[in-house]
């Protein structure tokens, strides 16, 4: 696993945060993005995976829908972090992980593959999304919001 060098001073203000109840406009639009384009597989396990989970704040979100039966999991490179969203999402998985260790899941393993607010924190793009190709299944469903 990839550690994280430093933590940027926007990652501890998730700590101090509670946009659980008062959600993220970027989180709202997300999850009406990620339901519309699951029409038709209301009747499938899926797997949704959030990269750079912070603390679970799209999971919760996600969670609150109730047409999908959708297995939540949150990757966050941030001890402190996972330990907020365990408490606070007790539906979801959460690991400490980072989006650039492609051992963190298996090849076509995962069916929807989010990551809102990361991708501009790397130089280089390239291993992040070639990463979610690796991990999402065909026709599966990835969604970078920056």
């Amino acid at each position: 696993m990839k550690k994280v060098k430093s933590i940027r001073d926007v990652d501890n203000e998730y700590l101090g945060q509670n946009f659980y109840k008062k959600p993220k406009q970027i989180h709202l639009e997300a999850k009406k993005i990620i339901l519309k384009n699951l029409s038709g597989k209301e009747n499938h396990q899926l797997k949704l995976v959030d990269f750079g989970a912070a603390d679970g704040q799209l999971l919760y979100q996600l969670n609150n829908q109730k047409k999908y039966n959708i297995k939540l999991e949150g990757v966050e490179p941030i001890k402190k972090l996972v330990q907020k969203a365990k408490k606070n999402i007790k539906v979801a998985n959460f690991k400490i992980g980072s989006v650039l260790d492609k051992s963190l899941y298996k090849k076509s393993s995962i069916d929807i593959a989010v990551s809102t607010g990361v991708i501009s924190i790397f130089k280089d793009h390239k291993k992040f999304i070639g990463n979610m190709l690796h991990w999402v299944k065909p026709n599966g469903i990835i969604l970078i919001q920056s």
